[in-house]
């Protein structure tokens, strides 16, 4: 557990720090939305990369996820997820980050989730690779 949080932690430094120095050079790169997306579950540490407008990257369903995003105003807390789905009580947990940009504004987006249904319901398709 302590390796998959340590590898978490270095990731997300990295991907900062590649943020940083891709600030955007003229205003009509300011529309940029990249970000790099992890979960963290038990000893497992996935990521992929997501771009929207065009819709892109390593993300298996990027136009969902750009399409929730948009709706959200790239606000993470507000993503609509799959309001309708019942999950069990069962603790199983699992930590999600985002960390780039949407729309040339930097985002940072840290939550714990008690099992992966609850991401599934409250995040939909943008934590769902």
């Amino acid at each position: 557990m302590r390796t998959a949080r340590a590898l978490f932690t270095a990731a997300v430094a990295a991907v900062a720090a590649a943020t940083a120095l891709s600030a955007p050079a003229s205003a009509s790169e300011g529309q940029d939305s990249t970000l790099e997306l992890m979960l963290v579950h038990g000893d497992q540490v996935r990521r992929t990369t997501l771009t929207c407008q065009p819709h892109g990257g390593t993300h298996p369903n990027a136009t969902a996820a750009c399409a929730d995003l948009q709706q959200a105003h790239g606000n993470f807390a507000n993503l609509p997820g799959a309001k309708d789905k019942s999950c069990t009580m069962e603790y199983n947990p699992v930590d999600v980050k985002a960390l780039g940009t949407w729309r040339g504004a930097p985002v940072e987006f840290n939550r714990h989730f008690g099992n992966p249904c609850t991401v599934n319901a409250a995040m939909g398709p943008v934590f769902r690779f």
